[in-house]
């Protein structure tokens, strides 16, 4: 194992390579090491603003390149810690929000108001919105929001974490489901299970961010059943989100399935055009931006995927702009876009086209209706692609198909999974069909 010393320097030379010199110099330069072992690195900033932009912007390169340096590939954090301060200062401040026991971060970027709504979030909005002024309404409790990465699901329940924080009569903690694990398994290791109950079970209103992370782990599902069952019993609200519905989660206890399910189940599906212009147009307000139509056209044009690319991209455009002091031309904004629009992106006409010329039919035969073995398959791989690529919705993927009904998707989707489990050959052949995509 690498000494701290040695794997900052590492480290900084190699983001530095990544992700040119400049960026290094703006946003990576400044950050301080604070805590490294096997399990886990903890990185210190100096404002809100820098965590999220290197958190938004940076954060997969960092886990990567860590990744490369330390097998045992540690979890990663970035905390904003704001002053001047020496190393040994820094340590003081992560062993002190180790021992906290209620201490939940909300993102102040994150609220109502800043949210762009659209057809695609609307309905997940509207339920969030609803809680705020109806906290203990248990015909949506608890509320489960699903959907694709980067569609705003966090965005959603962190804005209903801000509209309550700071009430002293209401107590709202959020965490992702890996960090509750993390803090589990820190309060059994450091003998504080006390701590750990104060801070998760006099809670009013509990939010969890990708749930879908407590299958397969029987002693979590165990915890949180309990957790689950002591709020859920004295009225209190729960908020969850996963990146797939309920019925699609793998390896987890039928009780909890159950209690899932008991209350509202919403999707966020994938946005629109008009979705997307409309977060473009809403945001250059919070960013102070007035874009071109032409950038605004190059943006709409080749960034399809989700939200967050959208919304970092603007970011980037916003602090460019502050830093020269003028605007942008489109050729600068495609320079300091690219490693977003260089991202592969699929769409329902691409996983039609290949999918069909991988199976060796006639592109108009994936949406016939005929049943043969030869065209039936196929169209089944197809319709398990746009879910599970391009998140779409079983109704939605059902109206590529000449308006099959949703229930024919979610079967097909369903057998391509269990054929994926018990063939090896087809396993295979739909992963380098896949990578044609």
């Amino acid at each position: 194992m690498l000494n701290k010393n040695e794997i900052w320097k590492l480290f900084n030379n190699k983001i530095k390579n990544e992700i040119g010199e400049e960026d290094f110099r703006l946003w990576i330069e400044s950050i301080k090491l604070i805590e490294s072992n096997e399990k886990e690195m903890i990185f210190g900033v100096d404002s809100d603003f820098k965590k999220e932009w290197i958190g938004t912007n940076y954060f997969d390169i960092i886990q990567r390149v860590i990744y490369e340096m330390i097998p045992q590939r540690p979890k990663i954090e970035l905390k904003v810690i704001k002053g001047k301060g020496s190393t040994k200062d820094f340590a003081s401040f992560v062993k002190n929000i180790k021992e906290s026991s209620g201490d939940f971060y909300f993102n102040p970027e994150y609220t109502f108001d800043k949210l762009a709504v659209g057809n695609f979030n609307e309905l997940a909005f509207s339920y969030a919105k609803h809680l705020s002024n109806n906290i203990n309404d248990s015909t949506i409790n608890p509320l489960f929001i699903y959907g694709g990465v980067g569609l705003g699901k966090t965005h959603i329940i962190q804005a209903l974490g801000n509209h309550f924080k700071g009430r002293e009569n209401i107590k709202v903690g959020y965490t992702t489901m890996e960090g509750f694990l993390s803090d589990w398994v820190k309060s059994i290791n450091s003998n504080k299970i006390t701590i750990f109950k104060e801070k998760y079970y006099n809670l009013d209103l509990l939010m969890v961010d990708d749930i879908q992370f407590i299958s397969g782990k029987s002693g979590l599902q165990e915890q949180f059943f309990h957790l689950f069952n002591e709020l859920y019993n004295r009225g209190k609200s729960i908020v969850l989100t996963a990146d797939k519905p309920i019925i699609d989660m793998k390896d987890v206890e039928e009780r909890l399935v159950s209690r899932f399910q008991s209350g509202q189940s919403i999707e966020i599906t994938q946005p629109t055009e008009m979705d997307r212009l409309a977060i473009i147009k809403k945001r250059m307000l919070d960013y102070e931006l007035l874009l071109d139509q032409e950038i605004t056209n190059y943006m709409m044009e080749h960034i399809n995927s989700n939200v967050r690319d959208v919304i970092a991209a603007l970011k980037r455009i916003s602090i460019r702009e502050k830093l020269l002091k003028r605007k942008l031309h489109l050729v600068e904004v495609k320079e300091i876009l690219k490693d977003i629009i260089q991202k592969k992106y699929i769409n329902i006409s691409a996983v039609m086209r290949e999918t069909a010329n991988f199976f060796d039919i006639r592109l108009s035969e994936i949406t016939s209706t005929k049943r043969t073995k030869n065209v039936l398959i196929p169209r089944q791989v197809a319709m398990y692609f746009m879910k599970r690529l391009l998140k779409l919705s079983y109704p939605a993927i059902a109206g590529e198909f000449g308006g099959k009904d949703h229930t024919t998707v979610m079967n097909s989707v369903k057998k391509i999974d269990k054929m994926i489990e018990v063939d090896t050959e087809f396993k295979i052949k739909l992963q380098k069909l896949k990578s044609r995509f």
